[in-house]
């Protein structure tokens, strides 16, 4: 049997990237998260063996080609394994304050490096 993991679910498609050149088309931020589209059960992957929903994380927005993709910032570090779960508790949210900081000292200076300085129209 190969080893290796891999998901097939009829409605959904998941794929994991560092790398976010290999979209290849405008994303629409999402400046509010909105901790309602957090991920809330198994996708059947993990990360260093944490199911991929128990991760902190938030929806960051989507980007399209023929269907809507939906894009997700996870940040493992902050995963606490001893804090108990049940269902309707926040415990994948990543605080306003934190994904500000992101916003700031991630999101902001990428986009300003690859952004093109917009020339004095007057």
């Amino acid at each position: 049997m190969a080893r290796g993991e891999a998901t097939l679910d009829v409605d959904s498609v998941l794929a994991l990237s560092m790398d976010l050149s290999m979209i290849n088309t405008e994303i629409a931020v999402s400046i509010v998260a909105n901790p309602m589209k957090n991920l809330k059960k198994s996708v059947h992957l993990n990360h260093n063996e944490t199911p991929l929903h128990l991760i902190p994380h938030f929806h960051h927005g989507h980007f399209e080609h023929d269907i809507k993709f939906d894009l997700f910032i996870f940040l493992p570090a902050l995963y606490n394994k001893d804090l108990k779960r049940w269902k309707n508790n926040r415990f994948n949210h990543v605080s306003e304050e934190l994904r500000a900081e992101f916003m700031d000292r991630c999101l902001l200076p990428a986009i300003k490096g690859v952004m093109t300085p917009l020339k004095d129209q007057s």
